[in-house]
């Protein structure tokens, strides 16, 4: 067994491809082969069938099921028949007759009273024959929707309900439908529980309507009719007329519906608004289907849905007639047709094993012969057993082993070349710390010699901490696979064979090489580069000191002699003398500058953070630089009606960093522009401060570059202005330290609008 096999591994064996012998795999696949064949015409031929059978098995079912639909949209033709008879009977109109003179019909002298008993009786005779009607009434529009005529379905039987017990029905959906319906037009209301004086009936029977507005002789709506029918009852009594031979499912555009089982139980009425079992999933796709007809096929099943429109006034109302069919059932036929393939099919692949043994033995002999040679050798010296000679795929393999293994020798010379001669040292170790390889340059790094160090434990290279932690560190990644180093570049020290201590740049990286876990790592004295780093720091102290002294001292003497030439000297001398102390005020700002860039680089720039009230603090900066303004002849105007809103920062470097842009805004302004300063809320959580030129422009192409150090675009008129381009930079840093940030718009010609960000915080914010 291999290596990699006996240490584990998430490939399951069995599929491990490269741990079977080729005779094996030649009998494998020759059987995977067959089956495969023998699964694809099989399948093939069983999905064409099976296809034929469920169309054909389909397409009776829809015929079932469109009978079926026809029987329940009886039921609600016999409803809009019933209500369209009622409405023609004599005492509708003969109510209206007397209730217009005082109660009493003009034609033949019968009272309102007589009229209503006598519509009562007809109610009365209708229901008697319809069992699963509840209620009927004569619903007058006027006395907000008070029913004239009731006749209800109760315990003991139909009754006629009393005057005085008859309701107000004005508030009812139905009765908003009833009112814009045209003569003889019927609508049947949605399906909901009923409802009396505006609540809910105790034994919640969930009811449909049939409704025909009633006009009088001057056409003008005087009520309606209405039938109540028990909704369930009505469902049920049709299902135990017709009793399906399948599961059948009455579903109506609400999500309400009744199932007939298979073997005759009728389960009970499902109300959307109050399920008790989980409607099928096809319910929901019924529900927001406007297929007249459809097919739904799951797992297990083949549904088909008829639709049918109850209301022509309303294209949304709708009952469906589901008829559901196990697919096990429809496919037997196609289920037997597989079986049967299934069978000849291993008898073939059976025949084909047998076969594929012979063939197999034969065509690897060749390829056994030359692993035997193959596994006599050693290293990588050249075999002289291969069969370079034949001309098949064996004679191909042996003559390119035996050019990889020439060019297997070169490259090793050529890789241990290249690693003995590299600048950076290169050694690798074991998962125990053990060193394995070690090149020329870590020989000139640590002082010793390849066979001083390999074999031994890398911590001889290492200096306290390192030493005592190293062996233990790697542990630690072994058993929970945190990482101090490994996968990255760290500076850490090391120790040369004469006990120096120097800093090194080191980057280790591990690599699994079968079974075994081998870590290397480049190694770069970086003695010279520390000393340098140190000799800057000097020259930046020598700078501080010897440029920034003399360069004050400079800058007094010469505007102590500019006040004295305004007196005593003439135009010119003056003009020599502002040129010399503007200079030298841009020189002092440059050092500044670059202190204040190294400063930053080396994370030594100080703050002195507090809270602050911003709008205050802006309009003092922009105060103060006025006469800077007025220097370039342009003007600085805020604009701000913001209320106080506080920012926590430090004064000193935020007024540098916005004294930067106001600087850049007036030397790149026309002359008698106008800066202008805001001050706005981004969110509750931001504010921004613009400042806004309206001067040259920035150029597309040199967007990319404004943050950058020493960045200033080309151009003499850009170039004329002065400027270290450093002050960009350097008010970046400054905002990004309070948490904020720096963005610029600009358009040539047009001018540019630079802006901080800012976080809010509260005024009595404390410190820690």
């Amino acid at each position: 067994m291999h290596k990699d096999v006996a240490a584990g591994t998430n490939v399951p064996q069995l599929w491990r491809m490269n741990n079977i012998s080729l005779k094996n795999k030649i009998i494998f696949l020759t059987c995977i082969s067959v089956l495969l064949s023998t699964l694809l015409v099989g399948s093939i031929n069983y999905y064409r069938l099976e296809k034929i059978v469920l169309d054909t098995a389909v397409e009776k079912l829809a015929g079932e099921t469109r009978l079926m639909a026809q029987r329940f949209k009886f039921s609600y033709d016999l409803m809009k028949g019933d209500v369209q008879v009622l409405s023609q009977t004599p005492p509708v109109q003969g109510i209206i007759r007397s209730l217009s003179e005082n109660n009493i019909d003009p034609l033949d002298g019968s009272s309102t009273r007589e009229w209503s008993q006598r519509l009562g009786t007809i109610f009365a005779s209708m229901m008697a024959a319809r069992p699963h009607y509840i209620q009927i009434r004569y619903i007058g529009i006027g006395d907000q929707g008070r029913e004239l005529v009731r006749v209800n379905r109760g315990a003991s039987g139909v009754e006629l309900v009393a005057n005085e017990d008859l309701q107000q029905k004005g508030q009812e959906p139905y009765f908003a439908v009833g009112l814009k319906a045209a003569r003889g037009e019927v609508h049947f209301s949605e399906v909901n529980y009923n409802r009396e004086r505006g609540d809910l009936d105790s034994s919640l029977i969930p009811t449909v309507r049939a409704l025909v507005p009633v006009f009088d002789d001057k056409d003008q709506i005087f009520g309606m009719l209405v039938i109540n029918t028990n909704y369930a009852e009505m469902l049920h009594s049709n299902l135990e007329e017709i009793r399906p031979q399948e599961n059948t499912f009455i579903v109506n555009n609400s999500g309400d519906y009744m199932e007939h089982t298979k073997d005759g139980k009728i389960a009970s009425f499902e109300f959307h608004d109050n399920y008790t079992v989980p409607p099928p999933g096809f319910v929901n796709e019924i529900v927001k289907s406007s297929s007249n007809e459809e097919t739904f096929i799951s797992d297990n099943a083949v549904s088909y849905f008829v639709r049918l429109n109850v209301d022509p006034n309303n294209p949304d109302a709708f009952l469906g007639i589901v008829v559901r069919v196990p697919i096990e059932e429809l496919l037997r036929t196609a289920t037997e047709a597989r079986t049967t393939s299934l069978i000849f099919g291993g008898l073939l692949v059976l025949g084909c094993l047998v076969a594929s043994l012979v063939l197999a033995r034969m065509f690897t002999a060749p390829l056994n012969e030359m692993t035997e040679e193959i596994k006599q050798s050693s290293g990588n010296k050249k075999l002289k057993n291969l069969p370079l000679e034949r001309g098949d795929e064996i004679g191909d393999l042996a003559r390119a082993f035996d050019q990889k293994t020439i060019e297997l020798a070169t490259n090793e010379a050529t890789m241990a070349a290249i690693v003995d001669n590299t600048i950076d040292g290169i050694l690798s170790i074991d998962e125990h710390g053990t060193v394995e390889t070690f090149n020329r340059a870590c020989e000139a790094i640590f002082g010793y010699s390849s066979e001083e160090v390999i074999g031994r434990n890398v911590k001889m290279l290492m200096p306290d901490p390192y030493h005592r932690e190293h062996d233990g560190y790697l542990k630690n990644y072994h058993r929970t696979g945190e990482r101090k180093i490994i996968g990255t570049g760290r500076e850490v020290e090391g120790r040369r064979k004469d006990g120096d201590v120097f800093p090194m740049q080191l980057s280790v990286s591990g690599v699994d090489i079968g079974s075994r876990k081998i870590y290397s790592g480049v190694v770069r004295d970086i003695s010279e580069s520390r000393q340098m780093e140190i000799m800057k720091d000097e020259f930046i102290s020598t700078v501080n000191h010897e440029l920034r002294t003399p360069l004050t001292s400079i800058q007094g003497s010469l505007g102590l002699l500019m006040a004295k030439v305004v007196r005593d000297d003439p135009v010119k001398s003056q003009k020599l003398l502002q040129i010399s102390y503007e200079n030298c005020q841009r020189l002092t700002r440059l050092v500044n500058d670059i202190l204040d860039i190294e400063k930053i680089a080396a994370g030594k720039m100080d703050y002195q953070l507090e809270v602050v009230e911003i709008g205050q603090l802006v309009r003092d900066i922009v105060e103060s630089q006025h006469s800077f303004a007025e220097k370039y002849n342009v003007e600085f105007k805020l604009q701000s009606d913001l209320p106080k809103v506080f920012v926590d920062l430090d004064q000193d470097r935020f007024n540098q960093a916005l004294i930067n842009l106001l600087s850049n805004a007036a030397k790149f302004s026309q002359s008698g522009g106008v800066v202008e300063i805001g001050i706005t809320r981004k969110s509750a959580y931001e504010v921004i401060i613009s400042v806004r030129d309206h001067g040259l422009g920035i150029s597309k192409s040199f967007h990319s570059k404004i943050f950058e150090k020493f960045a200033q675009e080309d151009g003499s008129s850009t170039r004329r202005k002065g400027g270290s381009g450093l002050g960009l930079n350097i008010t970046r840093k400054i905002i990004e330290s309070f948490d904020g940030t720096v963005n610029f718009e600009s358009e040539e010609g047009v001018g540019s609008v630079f802006s901080f960000t800012l976080p809010i915080c509260a005024a009595n914010k404390m410190r820690a």
